[in-house]
């Protein structure tokens, strides 16, 4: 899965406060999030746990706030959330920490 993909869900998937299997089954039929991605609208999306595989590499990078930056320059450039809070965005504070970890079945 191309990397401006997976990102563009991360980004998707933050403000809806969604998890990584949410937000997949998110892509999946909306239409929105697949354009917004670049996908066909007949494209099935990919397995919640490439979000996982590309966080974790993004968070281990010497750029770790790199999406973040971006995301902000275009928010602050076009003014696009400027009806809301004040028009100052903050990204929700699990793009930048551990997700947490969670027990396998036994």
């Amino acid at each position: 899965m191309p990397a401006e993909v997976v990102a563009t869900v991360l980004v998707l998937q933050a403000p809806e406060g969604l998890s990584d299997r949410e937000a997949i089954s998110a892509l999946r039929p909306d239409i929105a999030w697949k354009v917004a991605c670049g996908l066909r609208p007949d494209d099935e999306g990919f397995h919640p746990t490439v979000l996982v595989y590309w966080r974790n590499r993004i968070r281990t990078s010497p750029r770790p706030q790199r999406i973040l930056q971006a995301v902000r320059q275009v928010v602050e450039q076009t003014g696009v959330l400027s009806g809301s809070a004040g028009g100052c965005w903050t990204p929700p504070s699990r793009w930048t920490r551990s997700p947490p970890r969670t027990p396998s079945p036994s």
